[in-house]
């Protein structure tokens, strides 16, 4: 300790101070300055006071604090100041906090006054033996009144707003209210940001012998928050919470926790942290109840999760209940679905009247779950059960699932999910599509309407990093004839922009049924040919080497006035190449044989024929006996999206 007076008559002095280690109530310090020079022709004179290291309770670093007065005195209560400047730095909330600020002191104890007096506090020293007594009001402080720094420090900035509080202190009990009204904050990256925001609360502290308790209680009234993906608009109700624990050391229980968005989400529990090495985390998290009420509580918390996976605007009613527990790498969940409906704006799947139970536990996990509805793509499905079980590593159908489909069935005998430690999780399953009539479901799908039969066998289908990888095929009987589709493969299948891939032959497809199905002309015959190398990207082609053609060995072989037409439209041919006739004057041709292929990539179909033509075009339609015609094409390169226009335009006349 230094302590150092100097007199020069009886109107100088000099007053200094230094002390090293103190305590006063639950705050310590490491180092206390006081200096007082007095103006030589007026008792008023200047003053500072500076305390070093300051500690809280349990040691909180609170950082230092400077007072220097410029127009002040030391009366007998303590230090008095009517010009002075606050300086706070450092601390676990506040980084820098200056202000100007005015002190007076009595018999009673002190007051001071920040922001130009929206901030008044009293301090009362006790007489022997009671506590310490302290108030504190904070009335309307707007938040750019602070240091930049001290939100800073908790990633903030753009903070607006104005800040309300009420502090008092006795003993060892700190307890308080608060106000932030229209208050907007973001964050250097955008994903957490705040407009508009209105929160009331209180809190309490109770800094009892080896521990702290608090309780929290806040209401969120106005403003809309993001939180990365979750976006949470202007509550109808208030939002509220409520928490109480306490804190000893290193660890802190919260004993209660509650969460009420009315209409939305209500949850209970409690949850432990702990400081380590590496920081503070979380150890334990426990629910003893989670309600989320549709469509609200998806609206208002899971849509934005959900839009980045490609999931937004899902229409939702029904209740989900639960609770669960986490505890290291121990789980435990219960949960249960009630008048569950789900349906996606963009037509990708839809569930009706869904209810089920779910279990999951640290040896293993059970799902049941029954329906009376299911849509796919627009395809509807009938009333179903699914029933899954497993343990921490895979988990598989309990019994084959069979999903009614129109006059048929999906079928899958085998599902199983792998999803060990390190690896990529798969999903392995074997299918099969009992027959379904092509005429109701191309119907359905609003496609032209042609008979036959839709099936298909999936002795393996592998899922892995989103890729849906088919083993086995689908077979189609339409058209007199069959289509194969194999080496199926789909990415992202409920994402966005899913792709698919594959391989498709067909043989001997009766082409007046197919012709006419389409309504492109009359043709007779039969034809086969490919896709090969199939790519869709959100369900339309970007890439594939296709070709038709026709078979020479099938006696009755003629094509329409109309098909001759649209053929010469799609092929570049600008018209047919007649000999020995005019075309007007027939409405059928014989041929020998027809076909066209296409090559697509980057927008542009590479067209070409069943032969090259001496003009150096190619056959589209090569003639036979008379009348002759023979369709010849020239245009060897043809935009994508004009050719599919122009088909859909003949399909429609």
């Amino acid at each position: 300790m230094l302590f150092l007076l100097a007199c020069s008559g009886l109107t100088a002095a000099e007053l200094e101070i230094s002390s090293g280690p103190g305590r006063l109530g639950p705050l310590t310090w490491e180092s206390v300055e006081i200096a007082y020079r007095p103006k030589s022709d007026t008792r008023m004179g200047q003053w500072r006071l500076l305390a070093a290291d300051l500690l809280g309770p349990d040691g909180v670093a609170l950082g230092t604090l400077e007072l220097d007065c410029l127009a002040g005195r030391m009366s007998p209560a303590g230090p008095v100041c009517d010009d002075g400047r606050i300086n706070w730095a450092g601390g676990p909330l506040i980084a820098v906090l200056e202000s100007e600020f005015r002190l007076t002191a009595d018999d009673a104890g002190f007051d001071l006054e920040l922001f130009g007096g929206l901030l008044h506090g009293q301090v009362h020293l006790p007489a022997d033996g009671d506590p310490v007594e302290a108030a504190f009001e904070i009335e309307s402080v707007a938040l750019t009144e602070f240091s930049p720094a001290l939100f800073e420090q908790v990633g903030l900035r753009d903070v607006a707003g104005a800040l309300s509080v009420s502090l008092q202190f006795a003993g060892q009990r700190l307890q308080g209210q608060m106000r932030l009204d229209d208050a907007a904050f973001d964050s250097p990256g955008g994903e957490r940001a705040g407009f508009g925001i209105g929160v009331q609360g209180r809190f309490s502290l109770d800094l009892a012998d080896g521990y702290t308790a608090f309780s929290l209680e806040l209401e969120q009234s106005a403003g809309e928050l993001l939180f990365g993906p979750v976006y949470l608009p202007p509550p109808a109700d208030p939002l509220a919470m409520k928490a109480q624990g306490r804190g000893e050391g290193d660890r802190w229980l919260i004993e209660r926790i509650e969460i009420e968005d009315p209409g939305a989400v209500s949850l209970v529990g409690d949850m432990m942290i702990e400081r380590g090495e590496a920081g503070w985390s979380l150890e334990r998290v426990n629910a003893d109840s989670l309600q989320l009420q549709l469509p609200l509580a998806w609206e208002r918390w899971l849509d934005g999760p959900l839009a980045s996976m490609g999931l937004a605007d899902i229409e939702t009613t029904g209740q989900i209940n639960a609770s669960g527990r986490v505890e290291g790498t121990g789980v435990s969940l219960d949960a249960r679905l009630e008048e569950f409906y789900l349906d996606d704006p963009q037509g990708r799947f839809a569930i009706d009247r869904v209810a089920g139970d779910m279990t999951v536990r640290d040896d293993g996990g059970s799902l049941q779950l029954e329906w009376e509805g299911l849509s796919l793509y627009g395809l509807p499905s009938g009333g179903s059960s699914l029933q899954l079980a497993g343990d921490a590593t895979t988990v598989g159908l309990v019994e084959p699932l069979r999903m009614p489909l129109l006059d048929g069935a999906v079928v899958v005998e085998r599902l199983v999910w792998e999803h060990a430690e390190g690896e990529d999780r798969e999903l392995h399953l074997d299918a099969r599509i009992e027959p379904l009539d092509l005429a109701e479901l191309t119907g359905l799908l609003g496609f032209p309407v042609f008979g036959g039969v839709l099936s298909g066998s999936f002795p393996g289908v592998r899922y892995v990093d989103e890729v849906l990888s088919f083993t086995g095929g689908i077979d189609v009987r339409a058209f007199s004839g069959r289509i194969e589709m194999t080496d199926l493969a789909i990415e992202r299948p409920f994402g966005t922009l899913p792709a698919l891939a594959a391989q498709v032959e067909f043989h001997r497809l009766d082409l007046a049924e197919l012709t006419g199905a389409f309504n492109f002309g009359h043709m007779e015959g039969q034809a086969s040919g490919w896709m090969r190398d199939l790519r869709l990207l959100d369900w339309r082609p970007v890439a594939m080497d296709a070709r038709i053609y026709t078979h020479e060995d099938v006696r009755r072989r003629r094509i329409s006035q109309r098909a001759v037409e649209n053929l010469s439209n799609l092929g570049g041919a600008g018209g047919a190449l007649i000999t020995g006739t005019v075309l007007r004057v027939f409405d059928e041709f014989p041929y020998r044989r027809a076909g066209l292929a296409c090559r697509l990539s980057n927008n542009i179909c590479h067209i070409d024929g069943v032969a090259l033509h001496e003009s150096g075009g190619f056959y589209i339609v090569q003639g036979r006996s008379l009348p002759r015609l023979d369709i010849i094409g020239h245009r060897r390169l043809v935009d994508w999206p004009q050719l599919m226009g122009q088909l859909a335009a003949m399909m429609e006349e």
